[in-house]
């Protein structure tokens, strides 16, 4: 999706949707949605920050999403192309010289959208009220999109990573929209499941990214244009491994094949049980096995329900 974020000028007019949108959850696709105006003639844009650039209090410490699928929910929204600049290239502008030099002066933008919380410029100086007479001087028109709530408080990342790591895998997904996924790239394990006949893929949490809590879920993967029912583990693989490093080791039921060097998106969707310590690997597999069964049913009944509605969002 290299041609999707760009530097380049756009061509005409745009409508611009502004923030981090780490999570892209509800409430920051009620943002970026609302720069998609049907009409308008004006091409919708996103401006946020190079992830790798956003220091951890702007992220809040770990990103929920992978740059792929942020910015595939970002094309699902109808954005046709993200500004990502350097935090550092931009922290220290003003908010006249923000406004006048990126988002007229460089995006072209006639429109402008952000969320009730937007703040920017020099020491996050500016906030909507100021953005909105800023951008009103220069005719463009600013949209301020308001809270958005679920059970009575503000949809934020910050409630979806305390849903995570608590392993409370469906406030996560009815918070984001979409169940909590990762797609890290597979890589080599110890290959120990399939002497067991429980082939598994490892995919490493990445520094940086959320980490549910240690345990088993019920997931679902897609791969092979179709979503599979699966079983994972989050952890360190107490049992057979010294590595203290987190790894999501995912057994896809029916699935045959290689995913070496892939990055399969694997949605978690029920916590079952917390990870533990074996006495040996054949009581370790006996519980994989038993994991397996159990997940199959909650899988396959997501699948059927809902996996549609995930697929056309993350434009899968």
């Amino acid at each position: 999706m290299d041609s999707f974020e760009t530097s380049r000028r756009p061509s005409g007019g745009t409508s611009v949707a502004l923030g981090i949108f780490d999570g892209m959850h509800r409430a920051h696709r009620a943002v970026v949605s609302a720069a998609v105006a049907p009409g308008t003639g004006l091409e919708p844009w996103v401006f946020t920050f190079a992830m790798d650039s956003i220091p951890s209090g702007k992220s809040n410490n770990a990103f929920l999403l992978s740059k792929e699928m942020k910015y595939r929910l970002m094309r699902g929204c109808g954005i046709s192309h993200v500004f990502a600049p350097n935090f550092s290239d931009v922290k220290g502008l003003s908010a006249v010289e923000f406004v006048d030099g990126i988002l007229v002066g460089h995006l072209s933008a006639k429109a402008v959208c952000c969320g009730y919380d937007f703040r920017c410029g020099k020491g996050a100086s500016c906030d909507a009220a100021m953005l909105s007479e800023l951008c009103g001087r220069r005719g463009v028109k600013l949209t301020v999109v308001g809270e958005q709530d679920d059970a009575g408080s503000p949809i934020s990342s910050t409630r979806i990573r305390e849903a995570a790591a608590s392993g409370n895998m469906e406030e996560a997904e009815e918070l984001a929209g979409y169940p909590f996924v990762m797609d890290s790239e597979v890589v080599g394990g110890n290959q120990i499941g399939r002497l067991h006949g429980l082939a598994t893929i490892n995919q490493p949490i990445e520094e940086g990214f959320v980490c549910p809590k240690y345990g088993v879920y019920a997931s679902a993967v897609y791969t092979g244009g179709r979503f599979w029912p699966s079983v994972t583990n989050v952890g360190v693989k107490p049992t057979i491994s010294k590595d203290e490093s987190p790894t999501a080791e995912t057994h896809l039921l029916g699935y045959r094949g290689d995913l070496y060097g892939e990055r399969p998106p694997v949605f978690l969707l029920h916590f079952m049980r917390p990870e533990q310590c074996f006495p040996g690997q054949s009581e370790l597999f006996a519980q994989i096995a038993a994991d397996a069964h159990d997940a199959e049913a909650f899988s396959t009944a997501w699948i059927a329900s809902s996996s549609e509605a995930v697929r056309k969002l993350f434009l899968l």
